[in-house]
């Protein structure tokens, strides 16, 4: 009976974590929004088998992006250029296929269009699929697009960890968390407005209190 009435108690959670919507449940308000998360799934899909040459082509090729350093766990960040991710990327691919990291995108928080430009904020997790990495990152992912001949591309990514297991982020976060090191983006304030001034989108550039 015990055993009973803690299945009923738990149930509702173990539902609750089995429907939880991800991108591919986002319902888009217009064509344009469908062509950005179809793009984004696109990115997912290539992330989550580790081809780099099917990720490529979904970036523009003066996209900029946000990445680690190195994959030692020490979460240091830089900017890179398409060029400077042809030797980079494939070191950070290698290194995710080796400890079977997976990404989920999450239905954005918000997605701006305007004109040929346009700006999503999107949570997303990353886990192990090998059992003895128990690894476990959460955030949330923010990318730029712009539209051109070939239709959308990615222009900027950048992301903010809001919660991981790894006893190394936990102590960079404690070592920076009054630094602003972490990334305080602006764009990740909750109020929609301020996401969307702060996005410039006639700039087309994001500006990063560092």
């Amino acid at each position: 009976m015990k055993k009973l009435a803690l299945l009923s108690v738990l149930a509702p959670f173990i539902l609750a974590c089995a429907t939880t919507p991800t991108l591919k449940d986002y319902q888009p308000k217009s064509p344009e929004e469908k062509q950005i998360a179809s793009l984004f799934l696109d990115l997912q899909n290539a992330v989550n088998t580790y081809n780099r040459e099917k990720a490529r082509p979904l970036y523009s090729p003066d996209a900029k992006v946000w990445t680690v350093e190195k994959m030692d766990r020490s979460y240091t960040k830089r900017m890179y250029t398409m060029e400077q991710l042809k030797t980079h990327g494939a070191k950070l691919y290698r290194a995710m296929e080796r400890a079977s990291l997976n990404i989920t995108f999450f239905p954005p928080k918000n997605i701006y269009v305007e004109g040929d430009a346009a700006c999503m904020t999107c949570p997303y997790k990353v886990v192990s699929r090998n059992p003895r990495i128990p690894y476990v990152e959460r955030g949330i992912y923010y990318t730029e697009f712009s539209k051109g001949g070939t239709g959308w591309r990615i222009s900027l990514t950048e992301w903010q960890i809001e919660y991981c297991n790894d006893a190394k982020w936990q102590e960079y976060k404690r070592k920076h968390e009054n630094q602003n090191h972490l990334g305080n983006p602006r764009y990740l304030q909750p109020e929609a407005e301020t996401v969307k001034r702060e996005a410039t989108l006639e700039s087309r550039s994001i500006h990063i209190q560092r």
